[in-house]
């Protein structure tokens, strides 16, 4: 007690103390020190109270901009008003206020990045001027004369003359910019980079291109004859002397890479032609492109390594003169790859280059070869199409205008009837145990056919499928090419396309080998990357730019055909090129994929063991295929004809062009210029003193005569009046396919060339495809008589599938037929009646193995039908044939004399001894 009483007088009374124990004093500080308590929480309360209403203010400013930016345009560019604002340091109600004004339309950010300027750069491309000016008041995107002022613009520079090596390496650099390689930097693999070349129809007229001041529309091979600056009227006087271009040529560069953006091609040359320079010609165009190309990748370390091209005659010839010259160099690490493959040419280029051609030409140009006139021989079986027609609907159970849509001869180009109708034979089933021997070797030869068919289509089409597997299919269709077309030559595929063919699969094995050596990590090949594909996609925006019923003219093609490389930087889906992932994990080894006898059946040894023959060489005489000059029995591509020929185009009375030139030049209208023209000069304008304010200006307008004060028109307007005169320029009206007829729903093609079904009724006799009978054929001025195969049937011009047999002596009915291939008997005790037998082949001749007569000189026939065990212990196609009686044949042929020797008029087929 005494020391809490010394403590208490040290220290005071403890604050728990009750009060009456403690003095005045301390009583006073207890109060005091309760009165700053309570102050204090009152202030924390009141401070805690003004916190949350801010907090809750500023909440609620934060729902308000979440419902104001759900409740936001495009045009209103949340993203360019925030991104401002914060620049700026404002708060989230002065951001609310800005987006608010924004989506009222009453404000608008201009600050714009590259994305912006690319978007409305590509809607000005794809749309013309009103999508332009739709994006920028709808999407919030940069005006159109801000677009115009864009200094990362590179349009292409036209080539009124053959492109020169300046121009091709300025467009090069506008279209394709490089990196250079430092001593500093890590050295990185060389860059894959292919050539591409196709060629797209022009619209036949002349256009003034306001950033040179020439006059582009005429053809580069004649283009050197004059001045084609404009600088006067007498320019104009020349024009009508000299051919337009029907086409232009477009090369572009493209990075053979599995990233989309940079596989997207990048043309760098667009030149007209009126497609009369020989090869040698366009093999020294080719040659400067490819000088050129080198020049610029080379900086950077990049190798060219193909050249792709459609199937065209004159550039294959140009190609084989530039990528068939050498052979590879034995101290090429390329050779140890490529040397071990059989069959396989080796024939490069300077610097290992090789021609590639694209397989969706050679897929189209497949499908054309079985709807020529001429019929296909596969084999030694003639097979034409109203042949395929009955197979499809026999075998696959198509409907016979579904059969006639995928034989339609109509439309050359259309790349999905071709993928339908190669998948459709690829498919047929074997044929019947009851078949005729004639149905069951048409059959077999098309499922022989098929073979080539579905292996390329599998290789092109099967995601499943591995870069190996890929090889395999290629070098199977590689084997089975060859040995087909020893035996049948051109009546089985032409020179040119077996040559594409060839070619196209020679260049997937170079393509790897060179990745192999020069990139060995690079990650991914897509063969279906190789080819034009990337160039089509080209095309397709130009004629989704200017209508798809129109053709492009040569300014147009320049001034559209930059957009891609700046489109593909920003793509909506990874493209098609994604779709094989392809891992480049094996090396190249022998594929070991010699087609097998049941594939084809005969001469495959006698190919296989010339020790000189390759797949370019088939006949081991040292001559390619096509390049060497064709051999007998060999068609050029060119000169088969398709079964009905495209109806040309017509131009409606309406359409421009049509009318008096005199009368449009006393319409007002007619004369002034069009909006693109005067804002194309605009734009050169602007863009030249952008660029040198001292840049010399251009004139757009020249007077209409030499009298002091005449009246000024623009130069455009020259030359479409020039291009409007029949007398001056061109035979014709512009070529475009009449927009007036496709909107009334006219059909583009006369002729559907439909094939005829059988509708005769049961019993009547009749005579169908593939079925047997005599005629008689003249040889020296001799009568022969001959077994035949019908192959066509075409009554008043159209085909059918079966005639009536009293219908034969209609004058109208044409019958196209093979000759059967017989050897005579010898008697046993089993068959002491029969003198001749089919041996299963059908004769052939220097120029065709068919022949067309009259249906009065066709004689049906039912012959016996025997099981031939020889053909089947051989390994032959049926094991049934036909057996013949000499007495029969004579009295069958008796009748036909006679009829032919009454009409006078009457022509029989001519065989060659």
């Amino acid at each position: 007690m005494v020391q809490g009483v010394k403590q208490r007088m040290i220290n005071g009374m403890h604050e728990n103390t009750p009060f009456r124990y403690h003095s005045f004093e301390s009583t006073l500080e207890v109060l005091r020190r309760k009165n700053v308590q309570l102050e204090q929480l009152r202030f924390d309360k009141l401070n805690h109270a003004r916190k949350y209403l801010s907090r809750a203010k500023s909440l609620d400013a934060y729902k308000r901009f979440v419902m104001s930016v759900s409740h936001s345009d495009l045009h209103a560019r949340v993203h360019k008003v925030v991104s401002v604002a914060r620049r700026n340091h404002m708060g989230i109600h002065a951001i609310l206020d800005k987006l608010d004004r924004a989506n009222r339309h009453l404000y608008s950010s201009t600050s714009y990045d590259e994305n912006d300027f690319q978007r409305s750069y590509l809607l000005w491309k794809l749309g013309g001027q009103r999508a332009a000016d739709i994006g920028a008041r709808s999407l919030g995107l940069p005006s159109l004369s801000a677009t115009r002022q864009w200094d990362s613009i590179h349009p292409l520079i036209a080539s009124p003359h053959a492109p020169t090596d300046a121009e091709m390496a300025q467009n090069l650099r506008g279209c394709l910019p490089l990196l250079a390689c430092s001593e500093s930097d890590q050295p990185r693999p060389p860059t894959a980079y292919v050539l591409l070349i196709d060629e797209i129809k022009l619209e036949e007229r002349f256009r003034w291109d306001p950033a040179t001041n020439t006059i582009l529309g005429v053809c580069r091979e004649h283009s050197e004859l004059c001045s084609l600056e404009f600088r006067s009227r007498e320019e104009i006087q020349v024009l009508g002397e000299l051919l337009s271009a029907k086409s232009a040529t477009v090369i572009a560069v493209a990075e053979l890479s599995d990233k989309h953006h940079e596989y997207a091609a990048r043309p760098f040359v667009i030149s007209g032609t009126c497609k009369r320079e020989d090869a040698e010609e366009h093999a020294q165009l080719l040659r400067r492109v490819i000088r050129a190309v080198r020049l610029h990748i080379r900086a950077s370390g990049g190798k060219l390594y193909s050249i792709s091209s459609d199937g065209e005659s004159r550039r294959c010839k140009a190609l084989g003169l530039l990528t068939l010259c050498l052979d590879l160099s034995t101290s090429s690490p390329l050779y140890r790859l490529l040397a071990p493959l059989p069959l396989f040419n080796r024939l490069v280029g300077e610097e290992d280059i090789v021609c590639d051609k694209d397989w969706r030409h050679v897929l189209k140009r497949l499908r054309n070869t079985l709807l020529r006139a001429a019929p296909v021989h596969v084999n030694g079986c003639t097979i034409t199409r109203p042949m395929i027609k009955r197979h499809l609907v026999e075998g696959l159970g198509l409907h016979s205008s579904t059969a006639d849509s995928l034989l339609s001869p109509n439309d050359p180009q259309d790349v999905v009837l071709a993928f339908r109708l190669l998948n459709a034979i690829a498919t047929l089933p074997p044929p019947p145990s009851n078949s005729t021997p004639m149905y069951h070797k048409a059959r077999t030869a098309l499922r022989l056919l098929g073979r080539v068919y579905s292996r390329l289509l599998q290789c092109y089409t099967d995601i499943k499928l591995s870069l190996r597997e890929q090889l395999e299919q290629l070098s199977a269709v590689a084997h089975l090419l060859i040995v087909l077309y020893v035996h049948d030559k051109g009546g089985f595929l032409p020179a040119i396309l077996y040559l594409n063919v060839q070619l196209m699969i020679k260049n997937a094995y170079f393509c790897l080998a060179k990745i192999l050596v020069h990139n060995p990590d690079a990650g991914a090949l897509y063969i279906i990357c190789l080819g034009t594909d990337a160039l089509e996609k080209i095309f397709g925006l130009v004629r989704t730019m200017i209508g798809s019923d129109a053709n492009v003219d040569q300014l147009q093609s320049i001034q559209n055909g930059t957009v891609d490389h700046d489109a593909w930087q920003y793509p909506l889906s990874k493209g098609e090129a994604m779709t094989l992932q392809l891992q480049l994990t094996m090396s190249i080894q022998d594929p070991g994929l010699v087609t097998s006898q049941s594939e084809v059946c005969f001469h495959r040894h006698v190919v296989l063991s010339l020790p000189t023959c390759d797949m370019l060489c088939p006949f081991a005489d040292g001559k390619l295929v096509y390049l060497g000059g064709l051999r007998t029995g060999d068609h050029h591509e060119d000169e088969v004809q398709l079964d009905a020929p495209l109806a040309e185009p017509t131009v409606s009375s309406l359409a421009p062009g049509a009318s008096d030139p005199e009368s449009q030049a006393v319409d007002a209208y007619a004369l002034e210029p069009d909006l693109e023209d005067l804002l194309g000069a605009e734009d050169v304008s602007a863009h030249a003193l952008g660029q040198s304010p001292a840049a010399p200006k251009v004139d757009a307008w020249l007077p209409v005569s030499n009298t002091p004060g005449a009246k000024k028109q623009h130069k455009s307007t020259f030359l479409r009046l020039l291009s409007q005169n029949p007398e001056s320029f061109t035979s014709h009206s512009p070529g475009s396919t009449d927009r007036l007829s496709r909107v009334c729903g006219y059909t583009r093609y006369a002729n559907s060339q439909v094939i005829l079904d059988d509708e005769t009724e049961f019993g009547e006799s009749t005579l169908g495809f593939d079925d047997p009978a005599i005629t008689l054929v003249r040889v020296n001025g001799l009568l022969f008589l001959a077994i035949i195969q019908i192959c066509d049937i075409k009554c008043g011009g159209q085909s059918t599938c079966s005639l009536k047999v009293e219908e034969l002596t209609s004058a109208d009915v044409r019958i196209k037929f093979g000759i059967l291939a017989l050897h005579s008997v010898i008697p046993t005790v089993d068959n002491r009646e029969s003198d001749w037998k089919w041996n299963g082949r059908f004769e052939s001749f220097h120029s065709t193995s068919t022949r067309e007569v009259e249906g009065r000189a066709v004689q049906p026939i039912d012959p016996q039908l025997v099981s031939d065990l020889t053909l089947r212990a051989t390994g032959g196609i049926s094991h049934s044939t036909y057996q013949f009686r000499t007495v029969e044949l004579r009295a069958l042929a008796c009748p036909v004399y006679r009829y032919i020797s009454l009409s006078h008029g009457h022509r029989l087929a001519m065989l060659p001894l």
